[in-house]
């Protein structure tokens, strides 16, 4: 699944940024360095690394650090008419 900037932005924390598990799932190295953005926009990751990366939201906000409910593909993530859900 290609990432899009509306599925970046999605990931996006209420705080306005990505936290450190989201940056390992699309290969960005902490800190982030300027210009992460451009070099995974459009880029084809699987369906299970944007779940997490879209799991992962908020996920330091909330002291959350327990394992992810997905696994395989199951949950795959679709987004039509800028609507994101699951399967």
């Amino acid at each position: 699944m290609l990432l899009t900037h509306e599925i970046l932005n999605s990931g996006m924390s209420t705080n306005g940024g990505w936290n450190k598990e989201q940056f390992s799932l699309i290969g960005i190295p902490w800190p982030p360095q300027k210009g992460w953005k451009s070099s995974v926009i459009m880029k084809n990751f699987p369906d299970e690394t944007i779940n997490l990366f879209l799991y992962f939201k908020d996920h330091h906000l909330r002291g959350n650090r327990e394992s992810s409910p997905f696994s395989g593909s199951e949950c795959a993530v679709r987004l039509h008419g800028g609507v994101i859900w699951d399967d």
